[in-house]
């Protein structure tokens, strides 16, 4: 659910042109709690289109189709809404930072050691960090940059997808998740597929 916000926020948020995908991008924010019930047919004479131009905003926004795009809400949507389990408190928050710290602290050095030659031996590196992870991904360009040694870094989705099509392998990637998630992005791991 998160993705399916931030792809369509994004779109509007770097649109130039207030086009046909800008209209289907609002219409979908703001009928949210209804895409689980929604058939391509439904959605397509929702945002006054047809269900073939649906079908492309689906893709341009790193769906397969309408129903996998349909999918990530209903596996999801109820979770976003939800209140967790676990507060926020001071004790809460310290306990995660000291679990942070911990597993950074465990690392083995020759690990790093391998990841600072492949940065340093990489003809091209591109930085990705989805949604909620593009200041830190931002930060680390930043920082490498400072070192000597230029990634890319768009915060478009789309141009950070786009970057994804044409890497050799002397290219490196670099992706900012805090979680892991990113990981279990399904359109993630097609481009990745696609270059292998």
């Amino acid at each position: 659910m998160e993705t399916l916000i931030y792809n369509l926020l994004t779109y509007i948020n770097n649109s130039l042109d207030k086009d046909v995908n800008d209209h289907i991008a609002k219409i979908l924010l703001e009928n949210l709690h209804k895409i689980e019930g929604f058939s391509l047919e439904t959605a397509a004479e929702a945002c006054n289109v047809s269900p073939s131009t649906f079908n492309r905003f689906c893709k341009k926004m790193g769906f397969r189709n309408f129903s996998n795009l349909r999918n990530t809400v209903v596996i999801k949507y109820g979770a976003c809404f939800e209140k967790t389990d676990i507060d926020l408190s001071a004790d809460r928050f310290i306990e995660q930072l000291k679990e942070n710290v911990e597993m950074i602290e465990n690392i083995p050095g020759e690990q790093i050691e391998r990841i600072v030659k492949q940065i340093n031996d990489s003809s091209r590196i591109v930085i990705l960090g989805f949604e909620k992870h593009q200041i830190q991904a931002l930060e680390l360009q930043k920082k490498l940059l400072l070192t000597g040694k230029f990634c890319e870094c768009d915060t478009n989705l789309f141009k950070q997808m786009d970057a994804l099509d044409i890497l050799t392998e002397e290219d490196m990637i670099i992706t900012i998740s805090i979680q892991g998630y990113i990981l279990s992005e399904e359109f993630f791991f097609e481009k990745i597929n696609c270059r292998l």
